[in-house]
């Protein structure tokens, strides 16, 4: 056994050269024409559902159009027959023998290609399923690290993050122990024409006596695989806070590392994927090679003969070709990394002093939202803005609040627009947040204007609770008797209640909320600026919108490394629970840190969840 061992544990390092070849090919494929046919497709089915864009206030209605599911359907087919043909092309080519190896690239992806659409067309229609599955198995390191440094805030924090993080581990566990029991099924249907569930049923039986093994073998491989990767990724994250240090202004140095790290998360995503893939496939074609010659007495018809001196000079030359050309790319990734280095340090350095901070719901980190105190507060933590949520009451009354809702923050479980003015102002608003704030009312709007005139700017959030009473034109009616309208913008989650802002008055500035959005949403005439959540800011969502000329603020900054990449991406307005941080981390010249506490900001900055996003 340990010959036979030996000598495909040979070819299995003999394989990976090619297979990491043919893992560059599919990508290549995948970028090129897979992806830009589903991105079309997508494109397809938001226009035939009447809109140009997917937000979080309209992704419930986009996903129960009908011709969504079918859209979802497609690009399951789409990516199952992709993971099928390349799985296929590598198990082929890792189980055929020498002498046919020296076969070119072409030849290869077409045999690959013609073995996997001779599957689909003989009925082994669950290939197509279980290709997924063992995909999630060959990438679990990987999907198990972004799901454990990935932020994950499901229907507003109604669940658990910790439990949600559980279930899904759980569940990628459980669905790689299904894709386990029939590890090998592939390998029987492609080298040994059996239908899926006879190769399911040699699988196990393969297994056999052998599970121990097998289990070892591959939580060996996969923890030196994550080793590996931790220590070449930490690496490059100590270069490149080095070359940022070294290259960068020193005014913007945190900033500039924090534009570069996405991308360098992206890239190792991409790269640990490709090789966490390639290398447990090989295993897996090794040990199922191991195991059949091990339960046949005959030998498999497999040439051990490693190539004569012509395939090992030719191989030599190929070697000579591929050094130059990484190093190539080595140099022009290097020349471009200087580049963008200096340019986000000039961009940055000229975006900085003009972010706006909004202090949230008033300065709501030391008064209780939504009331005077906390707008007074707002004001002393020096904000350019203070943002409240306004509603009516039954007698169509403007007040601040955010929830429907009384309990959380005046404890009557009583609905707004069910209770009068008068009633409303009895409530104390102030004492679930501290005694000190006791016997707090619920504000007017007009006791809001009239306290922040000449003082701060508001940004008020009209609430759309389907109650309204015409309260958009006395909103207005409001801002023009306070002459309000250039030390206010207006925003609102809902789309027509902006344009008839605009309608009354178009001097007021209007911003549309949104959590998340796919499309076309940037170029709106009755939008001045977009209020996005800040964990779906990206760079390339901030360039959209600044170069369709609008603003970009980003909701609900909180925490040190956060305003930093906001500070980072050059967005126009910070809007925070902490103002008082928050102008601290933005007024801070970096020139005082030392390269150390730059790399403490990147050991703080581990996060896998931002890589889909640029």
């Amino acid at each position: 056994m340990g010959k036979i061992a030996d000598k495909y544990r040979f070819l299995m390092i003999q394989n990976m050269k090619t297979l990491l070849l043919l893992e560059v090919t599919f990508k290549v494929i995948f970028c090129v024409f897979i992806l830009p046919l589903l991105s079309f497709g997508l494109d397809c089915v938001i226009k035939l559902w009447g809109q140009s864009y997917i937000t979080g206030e309209n992704v419930l209605s986009f996903l129960s159009y009908p011709y969504t599911f079918l859209f979802f359907i497609f690009f399951i087919i789409i990516i199952a027959v992709y993971l099928l043909t390349k799985t296929t092309t590598m198990i082929h080519y890792c189980n055929i023998g020498v002498p046919y190896k020296n076969s070119n690239l072409r030849e290869i992806l077409s045999l690959g290609f013609r073995k996997s659409l001779r599957s689909i067309k003989s009925g082994k229609i669950a290939l197509l399923f279980y290709t997924l599955l063992l995909y999630l198995l060959t990438n679990l390191p990987i999907l198990i690290g972004i799901t454990i440094y990935t932020h994950i805030d499901l229907l507003g924090g109604a669940f658990d993050e910790v439990f949600i993080k559980g279930l899904l581990i759980c569940s990628l566990l459980f669905t790689s122990f299904i894709a386990y029991r029939s590890i090998f099924a592939l390998h029987f249907c492609i080298n040994e024409h059996q239908s899926f569930f006879r190769g399911m049923k040699e699988s196990k039986m393969l297994l056999k006596g052998r599970n121990l093994k097998t289990v070892i073998a591959l939580l060996l491989c996969n923890l030196g695989l994550t080793l590996g990767f931790y220590l070449i990724y930490y690496s490059v994250l100590f270069l490149t806070a080095l070359l940022v240090y070294l290259f960068a202004d020193k005014f913007v140095v945190i900033a500039v590392f924090l534009s570069v790290y996405p991308r360098i998360n992206f890239y190792a995503f991409v790269f640990f994927g490709m090789i966490a893939f390639t290398t447990n496939l090989n295993l897996i074609s090794s040990l199922y090679a191991t195991y059949r010659e091990k339960n046949f007495t005959e030998k498999r018809s497999v040439d051990f003969s490693f190539g004569d001196r012509s395939t090992s000079l030719q191989w030599k030359m190929h070697k000579h070709i591929v050094s130059g050309f990484l190093l190539l790319v080595i140099a022009a990734g290097l020349f471009n990394f200087y580049r963008t280095i200096k340019n986000d340090s000039f961009t940055l350095k000229e975006a900085l002093s003009g972010i706006i901070i909004t202090s949230h719901r008033g300065n709501s980190y030391v008064a209780p939202e939504n009331t005077l105190p906390a707008l007074e507060n707002a004001i002393v933590a020096r904000s350019d803005y203070a943002e409240i949520d306004i509603q009516q009451t039954k007698d169509g009354i403007i007040v601040l609040l955010h929830d429907k809702s009384l309990w959380r923050t005046a404890g009557l479980n009583r609905d707004i627009w069910s209770l009068t003015y008068r009633q409303v102002k009895e409530l104390d608003a102030g004492y679930w947040f501290g005694k000190e704030f006791e016997h707090i009312k619920i504000p007017t709007l007009e006791e809001a204007l009239a306290l922040c005139k000449g003082r701060i700017k508001l940004n008020i959030e009209i609430k759309a609770n389907g109650h309204e009473n015409s309260i958009v034109e006395k909103l207005v009616v409001l801002i023009e008797q306070y002459d309000f309208e250039h030390q206010c913008v207006v925003t609102s989650t809902n789309y027509d209640t902006l344009i008839k802002v605009k309608q009354l008055n178009g001097e007021i500035k209007t911003g549309y909320i949104m959590s998340a959005a796919y499309g076309d949403f940037y170029n709106k005439d009755s939008i001045d600026f977009f209020s996005i959540r800040s964990k779906y800011i990206s760079k390339s969502v901030v360039e959209s919108v600044h170069s369709a000329g609008k603003e970009i603020h980003a909701w609900t900054v909180n925490t040190t490394s956060e305003i930093n990449r906001m500070k980072s991406l050059g967005i126009d307005n910070i809007i925070t629970d902490n103002p008082t941080l928050t102008r601290e981390v933005l007024s801070l010249t970096d020139a005082t840190k030392t390269f150390i506490e730059l790399l403490n900001q990147m050991l703080n900055h581990r996060s896998f969840y931002r890589i889909v996003k640029q």
